[in-house]
């Protein structure tokens, strides 16, 4: 679906002015101002970067020109006020104080103008690589849930398969400090050559800001880490059902439990410090962002038919034991997605898979 990324971002928008219109006036208003500053720092930051990573500095420059002069030239500020005015005057309550305009242009400019919203609607309807919006949709949800920024923080990963890899990469980019949290030998050290801290999670405890569990295991945030726990840290899931965090323990150990929201919990332990949990410690990217985009899920679902179907053509030639899905449902999903997508590939001659299969090159 070409224009999925810039739908993403619509929704997005939305889904942040309804947030700001229905709890803003819970919020001070010296919070507000410091947010809207800070990621006025995070976009210089995330543009520089991005400015100096390229190999054409001049092509960056004439870019940025030419898009002030055309939004300037279309007057995309006046038209995206204009639109948030007329349905601040369609949907407004009469005599309310909350400026549906304002959320609507403050929400734009939270959710829409970072570097993952525009690169990740890219990636997504040029390449159908969604990774970029299923990272960002784990972050909006945690940004969107506690209303903080995240660059200069400390976010915790235990996890470091396709889901962990992914988030580290993204919080990495919008400038936060990324431990990772590993059981297994060689994706810890693939996290520690790509450039991330590496250490148990009773140690990284002490340094969450926030921690985010993508495993798919039991318990994985439990007693030794929560007795270590920063003060203030937040705590979310986004990999498994919500054993992964030790709610249990948090439950008993608590001697105050608030809601401060919906979908955000405070727990107070007995030394004084607090541990929030989003979520209820369910999959926080579901319950607190959009989610996956519908043309990520189309294969996945095809994938889980296609494996039933191949269990029950099979049964009788299976052991109980867990098996991975065969290799050619995996390719058949993939090339039915890229002819939907319009995109075509290279196929290997003859000559190639000869090549590719023999263990006599003398020959």
């Amino acid at each position: 679906m070409m224009l999925l990324g810039s739908l993403v971002n619509m929704l997005a928008i939305f889904a942040g002015c309804f947030v700001g219109v229905t709890l803003g006036r819970f919020i001070p208003e010296r919070f507000n101002s410091a947010i809207e500053k800070g990621i006025a720092l995070c976009v210089f930051y995330i543009g520089l970067d991005g400015v100096l990573a390229g190999s054409d500095t001049l092509v960056a420059i004439l870019s940025m020109v030419l898009g002030v002069i055309l939004g300037e030239l279309l007057d995309l500020d006046g038209r995206i006020h204009a639109l948030g005015d007329w349905v601040e005057r369609r949907f407004a309550k009469k005599q309310s104080k909350t400026s549906i305009s304002e959320g609507f242009v403050n929400a734009s400019l939270l959710f829409c103008v970072g570097a993952m919203a525009i690169m990740g609607a890219l990636d997504s309807g040029l390449t159908g690589d969604h990774a970029t919006l299923y990272a960002k949709s784990t972050l909006d949800g945690i940004i969107r849930a506690t209303n903080r920024l995240m660059c200069g923080r400390t976010i915790v990963i235990s996890g470091y398969g396709y889901c962990g890899s992914g988030l580290a990469l993204r919080a990495k980019g919008m400038g936060m400090r990324v431990i990772v949290c590993e059981v297994d030998p060689l994706k810890a050290l693939e996290a520690h050559m790509e450039g991330y801290e590496v250490m148990p999670a009773a140690e990284a405890a002490r340094f969450a800001d926030v921690w985010v569990t993508v495993t798919g295991n039991c318990k994985v945030v439990d007693a030794p880490a929560f007795e270590n726990m920063k003060d203030g840290a937040i705590i979310c899931n986004s990999g498994h059902f919500d054993s992964e965090i030790n709610l249990v323990w948090l439950e008993e150990h608590a001697v105050k439990k608030e809601e401060l929201k919906p979908l955000v919990e405070e727990y107070t332990l007995a030394d004084g410090r607090t541990v929030i949990v989003l979520a209820q410690g369910r999959l926080v990217n579901l319950s607190c962002a959009e989610g996956h985009p519908a043309s990520v899920m189309d294969m996945s679902f095809a994938n889980q038919a296609l494996a039933a179907e191949y269990l029950l053509k099979h049964a009788g030639e299976l052991e109980k034991k867990v098996y991975n899905v065969p290799a050619e449902i995996d390719d058949g999903v993939a090339r039915v997605k890229l002819e939907t997508l319009g995109v075509e590939i290279d196929t290997l001659t003859p000559e190639q898979i000869k090549y590719m299969n023999s263990w006599n090159l003398a020959e």
